[in-house]
């Protein structure tokens, strides 16, 4: 999903590397979880392996998630097969209208495609990195940046010392981001079970582990778009939205959320 593009030796704060680098694996596990699962590796990954890659790592890393991986392994062990998982991530996150987006730009901005997304590829950039253009999705996709974040403390768990830091650290990108969408997401996740009647369904009890991995990790910092008031911006004109609906559908991704009263259907 993200390819480097700086490959010089840097070095962030000092920190216990062990732990820096078990974080970077728990945030990858739960990357890979939240991508479409496509293949039967991808299924065996998510049903037999997870519960005990995260079971182990959270022991170590001290996370409170007992409970919500109890949950995991159960709701995981009653999938019976493939299509049946793949069936439940689609139903969540991508028939439209999908009704618990997995893109976090959604929650902060309200809209694909918005402020947080391109503050995020800012990040992405001054940490040498960018999306992958296999990767067919925006950047603010969940497992986008639950990678990068287990790619900043393989950093930090790596780097010499001596050496230049990293413009910032997992904690801060997890304090400007995730920790500020997550409980929208978990809230969006709980109800669309619950009215769709979604079981078995790993992804609710998969979320609230995220949640408590961030609660401890992410370093509080202010909103990097609420840094100066800024006016509402102006209705889109249908140039734009047609626009955006042809990158969109470039990418593989629906545009009927694009549509509104009185225009033409955008193709």
């Amino acid at each position: 999903m993200l390819k480097i593009t700086d490959k010089r030796p840097e070095r962030i704060a000092p920190a216990p590397a062990e732990g820096l680098r078990l974080r970077a694996e728990f945030y990858l596990c739960l990357a890979r979880a939240f991508l479409p699962p496509r293949t039967e590796a991808d299924f065996h990954a998510l049903t037999a392996l997870l519960a005990d890659d995260l079971g182990d790592l959270a022991r170590r890393l001290d996370y409170p998630i007992a409970d919500e991986l109890s949950e995991f392994r159960a709701a995981a062990s009653a999938l019976a097969d493939p299509i049946s998982l793949l069936r439940t991530y689609a139903a969540l996150f991508l028939t439209p209208p999908a009704p618990v987006p997995i893109n976090g730009g959604i929650y902060l901005d309200g809209s694909l495609m918005g402020e947080s997304v391109r503050a995020m590829e800012d990040c992405y950039r001054r940490c040498g990195v960018e999306r992958d253009e296999r990767f067919r999705d925006l950047s603010d996709h969940m497992a986008v940046q639950l990678e990068f974040v287990a790619y900043l403390y393989a950093r930090a768990a790596e780097s010499p010392a001596g050496e230049a830091e990293l413009p910032l650290t997992a904690g801060e990108f997890l304090g400007a981001f995730p920790r500020r969408w997550l409980p929208a997401f978990c809230d969006k996740l709980e109800t669309a079970t619950r009215k769709l009647g979604i079981a078995p369904n790993p992804y609710t009890p998969l979320a609230r582990i995220l949640r408590c991995a961030v609660a401890k990790d992410a370093v509080p910092v202010p909103d990097p778009l609420a840094q100066t008031e800024r006016p509402a911006p102006p209705p889109l004109d249908d140039r734009t939205l047609h626009e955006m609906a042809r990158v969109l559908r470039e990418r593989g991704l629906s545009a009927e959320h694009l549509r509104r009263a009185g225009l033409p259907p955008i193709r």
